[in-house]
């Protein structure tokens, strides 16, 4: 089989590749939705867990009933909210959570983290939801990239890794006096032909995180958050939507690519 084309809708290059054997990354996540299926109606219950019987490199296994707010004239009260169904790989590091609307897989922090991991995975996710719960139509993919650098010797040298554009008040220096930035952050969005792509971007407090899946850290801390996703209702097709995932992927890549400084990927080795 062919290698497919790279996309590279931000630098249009092809040729330079960025490899570090340990990123900051701290979450990549996939979520795929639907619109409600009739058939999640009934006994969604039983569908998930024959759904989560397959799930071989998955055996660690959570259900969560979420709990919801409801504001009348008398006050408010708690409600019972949606029921979601989590498994986990043995090493908590892989994990796959699912609902009657969407299921995300997703993996925390680990060493020499490679796509094909999660392609692999994805696969199995993918042909699940097309032979056990019988999705056909979907409305939303995205894949989510968090990029967290707790490295207090490279935070004050990021202007040294990346450009001025992703680092915003982080740049700004000269002050009178003895002025400390004690957080910052900064979004964008882009627009890559059907592909949106939201950025954040910034500084972080000691104890403040990006996402409630990931730790917290005693000190400061610099976050790049890339999500890269298309909202267009489409059937349902397991191969077409993993490719689909590489596209998105490409995005996020090819973003990292532009706003990283050439010959400073040894830097972030490690510097989470």
């Amino acid at each position: 089989m062919a290698e497919r084309t790279r996309f590279r809708p931000f630098t249009g290059d092809s040729e330079r590749k960025i490899a570090i054997h340990n990123p900051p990354l701290e979450l990549v996540l996939v979520q795929i939705r639907w619109p409600e299926h009739g058939r999640f109606m009934r006994d969604f219950r039983s569908l998930a867990l024959d759904f989560g019987d397959q799930l071989n490199d998955f055996p660690l296994f959570n259900e969560v009933t979420e709990t919801g707010v409801q504001i009348t004239p008398e006050g408010v009260t708690s409600i019972p909210g949606e029921t979601a169904y989590q498994w986990r790989s043995t090493d908590d590091v892989w994990g796959i959570h699912l609902t009657k609307r969407f299921i995300s897989l997703f993996c925390v922090r680990h060493e020499a983290y490679e796509f094909a991991e999660l392609q692999k995975h994805l696969g199995v996710v993918t042909e699940l939801l097309s032979s056990q719960l019988q999705v056909r139509t979907i409305e939303r993919t995205g894949i989510r990239y968090v990029n967290r650098i707790a490295d207090e010797q490279l935070i004050p040298r990021l202007g040294d890794v990346f450009i001025p554009a992703v680092l915003g008040y982080n740049q700004l220096d000269g002050f009178a006096g003895d002025i400390e930035l004690h957080s910052s952050f900064n979004q964008a969005v882009y627009q890559a032909e059907e592909v949106t792509l939201h950025v954040r971007s910034g500084l972080l407090a000691p104890g403040e995180t990006p996402d409630p899946a990931i730790p917290q850290v005693t000190g400061k801390t610099w976050v790049l958050d890339l999500d890269a996703f298309v909202e267009q209702r489409l059937p349902y097709d397991p191969s077409a939507t993993g490719e689909y995932v590489g596209r998105l992927a490409d995005v996020v890549y090819d973003f990292f690519k532009l706003v990283l400084k050439e010959g400073t990927e040894d830097q972030l080795d490690g510097a989470s």
